[in-house]
């Protein structure tokens, strides 16, 4: 923001300091200077320093550490003459509007502005129109305090105060077109919207070279509420940055007057008198500020009348005091500071950084209980990073449309944005960065996911971590998905996971399993559905799977014992079923587990052969390793051992 110095020097006397001691100190304190030459200072803003956004801010931020006076704007009062205009207000809108104020002021010669006017507005950063236009914009730089103008003639009816019912088209003033999102304030009259309070005017009734007679409108609006209408409708105007910072209550009948005495000495107009439609009382915050914390905080050593002087010179109160205790009242300005914490802040802004006592820091150290759902996560990472993974990290809020299943979502009051739901799986945020990659030309994304999940049981809302892993690769396929999560158990050394067949409408129909382990379902994995990658605007295929992490941690054991390697030979042997294709691998895998040998090492899926795709069966071949840790095993206690177990997996695939 720019900042004229002769307009600057109105407010506050900065004549005796060099320009390049101001911006040092300035910047030092928080408002940084970007540049400065001898007619204007260019500053940085930020959000905490809403109050600065304006003339006398800046002046008010000086003053507290140059402890020098700031001067009220140099006006007359106006005398009215005219009756103070009409306006309605709607119930529903007090909620959300402080203060509203508005004056009617005729026969404006509406010519161009003053040339001092013109001069300072330009240095600003703004472009002059007409002498209407220019004194809203003057007094808002002035003063920090957003005005609009009315053209009172092109006006249906009295102004009317109300939040918007629907979604409505709306032409602004700068002959854009807009949506005006529903529950946004809004300004009428008769049946039409005149202006997006806090935000931007409408065509309808803007101020041209021609208007004469204006309503003048000052207002306090909620700060939320001008942030939401802002944010839907992607339009941040000087206005709404203003309003979003919450503006000082105390200059909304100021500006008012300030603007009417501007236009009625320079434009010859006729004023009314003022009509406050509503008002909310604000009642300044209160703080206790402790010497000893004070000290104890910022490291340096002080008092209380020195504590007293620093916060007269924040324009703060000074209610109560005694030899160790300050009780001060914020001024409605400062809508920065609400607490102690907040006051200490300002004290080393004021006393200088260079007060602070140079010591050796020492921090003792204790003794820190391991978390062990912190160290499990931090596993989990590693054995996924080692995969050759990269981690992904994904919003919780997801769109409204994404949704999967409708059945209550967890949805966010007063959204700022089109992302309103808190997401039920990982899944949405996987396929937007598989499209955001495929929009910059990349298709090589594997990647995981630890994170929190929302859903209700009931009236309860719950909260799951989940691990996620995504894959969306020339060479990956679902086995590879399934292998990520099987190297993940082994490495754990948790019981072993099964793949039993599932029926999910996200996932393709013949490529999806739940994980499960010991009878329990941990997790999914499978190919998305074709249509839903559609609805994505996807256009390859991506393998997607998830578990819990507390049921994983669950399963996984805190100790395990080492086998020592054996010297003993392994038998091995290769057996291929005839199966019904109805019958899964998963379900085959389950059979082995429940009745699976003593002597049986290990065994591994070796190939499923279909040689008749119209047919109802194919084959499936394993690979079988028995040995003992003991002996040597023979050929016939093998052959035994293996026909009494085929013997067992053939009744329970027949029963």
């Amino acid at each position: 923001m720019k900042i004229p110095l002769d307009w600057l020097k109105e407010f506050v006397d900065i004549s005796d300091i060099s320009l390049q001691n101001l911006s040092d100190e300035m910047t030092l304190r928080g408002l940084e200077v970007d540049s400065f030459d001898e007619f204007h200072l260019e500053v940085s803003q930020t959000p905490d320093l809403g109050y600065t956004r304006s003339i006398l801010g800046v002046a008010r931020f000086l003053s507290q550490f140059l402890d020098i006076e700031v001067s009220s704007p140099r006006m007359e009062a106006v005398q009215p003459v005219l009756s103070a205009p009409k306006v309605l207000f709607q119930e529903n809108a007090k909620e959300h509007v402080y203060n509203y104020s508005v004056r009617a002021v005729h026969s404006v010669q509406n010519g161009p502005s003053p040339d001092w006017m013109q001069r300072r507005l330009k240095a600003a950063g703004m472009t002059p129109k007409n002498l209407i236009v220019d004194v809203t914009n003057y007094v808002q730089m002035a003063l920090g305090q957003p005005m609009h103008a009315f053209d009172e003639d092109l006006l249906l009816g009295p102004l009317h105060v109300g939040l918007q019912a629907h979604n409505a088209p709306f032409k602004t003033l700068l002959d854009s077109d807009v949506e005006i999102p529903a529950h946004a304030i809004v300004i009428s009259s008769g049946n039409r919207v005149e202006a997006i309070a806090g935000v931007i005017g409408a065509k309808s009734s803007a101020v041209s070279d021609s208007t004469k007679n204006v309503l003048l409108e000052s207002a306090q609006f909620s700060p939320t509420s001008i942030r939401r209408t802002a944010k839907t409708m992607r339009l941040s105007t000087p206005s709404s940055q203003r309003f979003e910072n919450q503006t000082d209550p105390e200059t909304v009948d100021l500006a008012l007057e300030y603007a009417t005495y501007l236009l009625v000495t320079y434009g010859k107009a006729t004023a009314s008198f003022s009509q406050k439609v509503h008002s909310i009382s604000h009642k300044p915050y209160k703080a206790l500020v402790h010497l000893q914390k004070v000290e104890s905080l910022l490291g340096i050593k002080t008092s209380i009348e020195e504590l007293k002087k620093i916060f007269l010179q924040l324009d703060t109160k000074i209610l109560e005091e005694n030899s160790h205790v300050l009780t001060v009242q914020i001024p409605l300005y400062r809508t920065d500071l609400k607490t102690e914490i907040d006051l200490i802040e300002e004290v080393i802004k004021i006393v200088g950084f260079d007060r602070l006592i140079e010591k050796t820091t020492t921090i003792p150290l204790s003794d820190t209980l391991v978390d062990a759902y912190v160290e499990f996560k931090r596993l989990l990472r590693r054995k996924l990073l080692e995969q050759g993974l990269m981690e992904m990290m994904t919003p919780s809020l997801i769109n409204k449309e994404h949704l999967l299943s409708p059945d209550s979502p967890i949805e966010v009051k007063n959204a700022l944005s089109d992302r309103s739901i808190l997401r039920t799986t990982h899944l949405y945020g996987a396929l937007e960065s598989v499209l955001y990659n495929q929009n910059h030309n990349c298709h090589e994304l594997e990647g995981f996911e630890i994170g929190t999940v929302y859903f209700k049981e009931g009236s309860h809302f719950k909260e799951q971590t989940m691990v996620s892993v995504t894959l969306e690769s020339t060479h990956a396929d679902f086995l590879d998905l399934k292998g990520v999560f099987e190297t993940l158990f082994d490495q754990l050394h948790s019981t072993k996971s099964v793949a039993i067949g599932s029926h999910l409408p996200q996932f393709h129909p013949h490529r999806q399993a739940y994980l499960e382990v010991s009878g329990n379902k941990i997790g999914v994995l499978g190919e998305i559905h074709p249509q839903l990658l559609k609805r994505f605007g996807i256009k390859r295929r991506v393998y997607f799977g998830e578990f819990s992490l507390e049921a994983l941690m669950h399963i996984t054991p805190k100790t395990f014992h080492m086998k020592p390697i054996t010297t003993y030979p392994s038998i091995e042997r290769d057996t291929t079923f005839v199966l019904p294709k109805s019958i899964s691998y998963g379900f085959i895998e389950a059979l082995i587990q429940q009745n699976r040998p003593q002597l049986l090492q290990d065994y591994s899926l070796k190939g499923i052969y279909d040689p008749d795709p119209n047919g109802m069966t194919h084959n499936l071949t394993m690979h079988w390793i028995y040995r003992s840790f003991e002996r040597s095993l023979t050929q016939e206690e093998v052959d035994k051992s293996m026909q009494e177990f085929l013997h067992k997996l053939q009744h329970e695939i027949n029963s």
